[in-house]
């Protein structure tokens, strides 16, 4: 049954999804053991005792639960398979693998629908997969010690259980004892809530567990007269659903953000040699002296060409070439001086430069580092959210359903035949087993004709072996009658 609800409602989801309809569908698992309630989908040990909780928003809830998206068939397959590893099981004499604790599977399942009005509208449905542990009788199961304690547990959680059924029956009843039991709290909103119901009572046929099937049946009995008037929940405050869209909607933004951001970021300006550094003449300039251009007319030749050399030199500098030499070689120490300051200046600025670059370059990095993790956000997101009009997910989900059903078909052939061989076998041993019937009836019938036979026999044998001894008595007594008479007859002939 459990398989078959996870088919039909990922078939559902896949034919109902559109562009207007998405569907996100969450799973949990917890086991109700000697009353502590434990989280099967944790390991063993780590979640145990979860404490209850009521909201007026989400009615009973278990603080802590873990929680799982689905988003196919597989994955939901996987999380019971997982969760009925650590179930709490033991060995009886009626069972060798007996359930200790009741437990129950979780499936929440939310959908949003645009309405052509442009508004959203959520709805939010639960299917609560139960299966409860067998009540138990000591003297059939021969439970001692722990065994003992959790079937003790076990009985009176049903009996609590039994207790919420027929209080819920009964319309006189005002109070419903819910919480008698943790198994009654949680299954509040199954038993009298919003929903439907369904209970599969499972009895045995054997003639020894009579008084155990009537039982059943009465409990049954007296469950399927609660009349629920469900309606849809539209609109909850807490859809997971609308959480994750607006999630999705707010990642989208900032990764649009931060794509904006990386794509309009520029390094900080450079600036120019020419305006970081200055030129030699400029900076001297202000101090310079306005070289003549006449020649000197009291020099000689030579004179006249060293001094235009010496001018060609120093008129880069703004240095007066007819000044004194020491005074030149001041301020050529000045000029000297003052490069190597730019050049300081500029290597300052270079290496603010370069660590501005290094800064852009990490914080460049750091933004398509999130948003590399903004996209997989999106992207686990969207997956675990049924919608239409994309086609991959949903796609892929209905050839995994198909594939699944396919797959189901061939196992019901397989059994089918498997029962009609099955059948037909047991229809040959019936015939065989009514032969055998047949032929010792005859055989017991002979076997009654034979008793009597052979007792006759036995008295007729009896009567002889009478006949017998009493005619051996008279021959006795005839021989010892005639000894005598010859023994009187000795005596007168002598």
């Amino acid at each position: 049954m459990i398989p078959n609800s996870f088919v039909h409602i990922f078939q559902h989801i896949s034919a109902n999804s559109t562009e207007l309809k998405q569907f996100l569908i969450q799973a949990s698992y917890l086991e109700i053991y000697q009353e502590e309630i434990r989280d099967l989908l944790c390991d063993k040990g780590k979640s145990n005792n979860l404490e209850l909780r009521e909201s007026p928003a989400s009615g009973v809830y278990v603080q802590g639960l873990t929680s799982r998206l689905c988003g196919s068939f597989n994955e939901i397959e996987e999380l019971m398979a997982r969760g009925n590893k650590n179930r709490s099981v033991g060995a009886t004499n009626m069972n060798e693998h007996s359930s200790r604790s009741h437990a129950i599977f979780t499936i929440t399942v939310d959908m949003s629908e645009t309405l052509p009005t442009g508004k959203t509208l959520f709805k939010v449905g639960k299917l609560n997969l139960v299966d409860l542990a067998g009540s138990e009788r000591q003297t059939k199961t021969g439970a001692t010690g722990d065994r003992l304690k959790e079937a003790s547990k076990i009985n009176l959680s049903l009996s609590a259980l039994g207790n919420v059924i027929a209080a819920l029956v009964d319309e006189r009843s005002s109070h419903i004892p819910y919480r008698d039991s943790k198994l009654t709290r949680l299954l509040q909103d199954s038993l009298g809530g919003n929903s439907k119901t369904v209970m599969v009572a499972t009895i045995g046929p054997a003639c020894s567990n009579r008084d155990e099937t009537i039982t059943t049946l009465r409990y049954a009995n007296r469950a399927k007269n609660i009349k629920n008037k469900p309606k849809v929940n539209e609109d909850p405050k807490d859809a997971l659903l609308r959480e994750y869209q607006e999630e999705i909607i707010n990642l989208r933004n900032e990764l649009e953000k931060r794509k904006t951001r990386k794509s309009i970021a520029v390094t900080p300006e450079t600036p120019s040699p020419v305006s970081s550094v200055s030129s030699p003449k400029s900076k001297v300039k202000g101090e310079s002296k306005v070289v003549p251009n006449k020649p000197a007319e009291n020099r000689n030749s030579a004179g006249s060409q060293r001094v235009s050399e010496l001018a060609t030199l120093l008129e880069p500098y703004g240095i007066d070439p007819t000044l004194p030499p020491q005074e030149i070689m001041e301020k050529l120490a000045a000029v000297r001086k003052d490069l190597l300051e730019d050049n300081m200046q500029v290597k300052n600025e270079k290496d603010q430069l370069l660590k501005k670059l290094d800064n852009t370059t990490n914080y460049l990095k750091n933004v398509q580092k999130e948003c590399s993790h903004l996209a997989a956000r999106i992207s686990w997101l969207e997956s675990k959210v049924f919608m239409g009009g994309k086609g991959k997910d949903l796609v892929r989900h209905t050839e995994e359903q198909a594939k699944h059903i396919e797959a189901k078909k061939m196992e019901l052939s397989q059994h089918i035949q498997r029962y009609a061989e099955m059948e037909k076998k047991f229809h040959e041993e019936k015939y065989s087993i009514e032969q055998l019937k047949l032929q010792s009836a005859e055989a017991e019938v002979e076997l009654v004709n034979k008793s009597k036979k052979y007792d006759k026999v036995c008295r007729r044998l009896q009567s002889t072996k009478s006949e017998v001894k009493a005619k051996q008595e008279k021959v006795a007594a005839d021989l010892e009658a005639l000894r005598k008479m010859q023994k009187d007859l000795r005596k007168y002939v002598t």
